[in-house]
């Protein structure tokens, strides 16, 4: 990640929800606005910590990991 911002490259046909939370599961994050391409996140407000993306889709779910440091 460069100046707090970092990209996400999505391959979905259509808009997905999202969210970011700390490891407490306290939202962090969320916009239903993730398109396919690049879509580039400002975290420089995010204090150091690791957090939890959720992507949320039709009928399913995908969590990945963020270590800010």
């Amino acid at each position: 990640m460069r100046h707090g911002l970092f990209t996400i490259k999505s391959d979905f046909e259509t808009p997905v929800t999202y969210e970011i939370t700390d490891i407490l599961g306290k939202q962090i994050y969320k916009t239903d606005k993730l398109i396919k391409g690049e879509n580039t996140i400002d975290a420089s407000s995010f204090n150091k910590g690791v957090y939890l993306i959720k992507f949320e889709y039709n009928n399913g779910r995908y969590v990945e990991k963020l270590i800010i440091d």
